[in-house]
């Protein structure tokens, strides 16, 4: 016999189709999930599109029975809905006594404070793992250190690459970086995996872009992915001052005003403040924006000089274009260089709704810190970024490295590490 799982609101928001996803168990939703979800089904943005889906799937099992007696679903399950049989002060009491009053049962929740209100009261509760995402810190580095030989090194170097041996391509994936140690005579090289082979990366500490330098080996990897044109999506993780940032739009300058291999480069980034929000701001699209898209222009006057005429000519010229998320659905974009920065902000609904509208010719730089999450719906395993740097892992059209060191000031630094 299979156990229960009790919904909270936040989970359905984030995936609609999340009613399906716990097999031969049973799902229930309490009666509180649904006037929430009733109280955001008119919102004008991804969670409104998502929780408008929930309705219509809850609408879609209603046709098969009494929601509040059970409903079988296709995949073994069932379904049921329940309302709390207390008098609640709150939603999340209402929610959390559903579970309380079910045998062999699990609240599913990603608001923290009510895991933790449910550990404090002998109710089981986890975050949702969307799609068997797993929650764990152990995120994919883009980068391992592997022992080997003299020779394999004095190969790489003489020819460019080397072929690798079988037992040491199980735990590699598709353009992972290599750095390769023969501990006897203290040699060392670095490179990219491909295809059963190391590969020399094109980038080494004195390569210029847009008159940036890689300070560390990780910066230049990061290089080589971004100015590759057989990798056209590209994940940057890294504690605030690493150069992610910095590098994403050096690379998109290169390629778009010198090379020219892409037409424009497009920006945003979730609209997500730090501390309390200041409320509407007025003017364009481009006005609103402008708060949010302030630290890529500090790179752009960090690059460019302080010619401000210039990098406002390239926004009004179309070189450089700002998008908001929130008007990214529908579209597809061709031919662009695209940076979604602050990325550890955005839902796993989200990062693919944004990755999904790339089309031929163009890269997209997803950039991010996993343990600066503002968002209340998600932490740092269950965001977006996360999710989308492990699926992604093991696949040829994907790169990604996560950068170690703090290269903008020292205080910087010292604060990433220390706060």
């Amino acid at each position: 016999m299979g156990k229960s799982y009790v919904l909270d609101t936040n989970v359905l928001m984030e995936d609609p189709d999340a009613l399906f996803s716990f097999k031969e168990h049973t799902v229930i939703v309490p009666i509180e999930v649904l006037r929430e979800l009733d109280q955001h089904k008119n919102r004008q943005d991804l969670v409104g599109m998502n929780t408008r889906k929930a309705i219509r799937n809850l609408d879609d099992l209603r046709q098969d029975g009494w929601l509040h007696l059970g409903v079988s679903l296709a995949n073994g399950g069932k379904l049921r809905v329940a309302e709390a049989q207390e008098n609640c002060v709150s939603s999340d009491e209402a929610i959390l006594k559903v579970a309380q009053n079910t045998e062999d049962c699990e609240l599913i929740t990603n608001d923290i404070a009510l895991r933790v209100i449910a550990g404090s009261v002998g109710v089981h509760a986890s975050s949702y793992e969307w799609n068997g995402q797993k929650n764990t810190e152990d995120v994919f580095s883009g980068a391992a250190r592997i022992h080997t030989d003299s020779d394999v090194i004095s190969q790489l170097f003489r020819e460019g690459s080397v072929e690798l041996p079988p037992e040491s391509l199980e735990s590699l994936d598709p353009n992972q970086f290599l750095i390769m140690k023969n501990g006897n005579q203290g040699s060392s090289a670095i490179a990219r995996y491909k295809d059963g082979a190391a590969h020399t990366i094109r980038v080494t500490s004195n390569t210029d872009v847009g008159g940036l330098k890689p300070r560390n080996k990780e910066q230049m990897f990061a290089l080589d992915i971004l100015l590759n044109p057989d990798i056209p999506l590209v994940t940057l993780l890294g504690k605030a001052g690493c150069g992610k940032s910095l590098m994403a739009v050096a690379a998109g300058l290169q390629q778009v005003l010198d090379t020219g291999r892409y037409d424009k480069i497009l920006v945003s980034r979730p609209i997500q403040p730090l501390g309390k929000d200041i409320g509407f701001l007025p003017g364009s699209l481009e006005e609103k924006m402008a708060p949010w898209i302030q630290p890529i222009k500090d790179s752009l006057h960090f690059l460019l000089g302080k010619d401000s005429r210039t990098i406002e000519m390239l926004f009004e010229e179309g070189t450089i274009e700002i998008e908001a998320l929130s008007y990214i659905r529908g579209r597809s974009i061709p031919n662009s260089y695209v940076i979604i920065d602050e990325a550890q902000n955005l839902s796993v609904p989200e990062m693919k709704a944004i990755v999904t509208r790339i089309g031929e010719g163009s890269k997209i730089v997803i950039t991010g810190d996993i343990e600066q999450v503002d968002s209340h719906r998600f932490d740092s395993h269950t965001n977006g970024l996360a999710y989308l740097v492990e699926k992604m892992r093991s696949q040829e059209l994907a790169g990604h490295i996560t950068l170690l060191k703090g290269e903008r000031s020292k205080l910087a630094t010292l604060a990433a590490d220390i706060l």
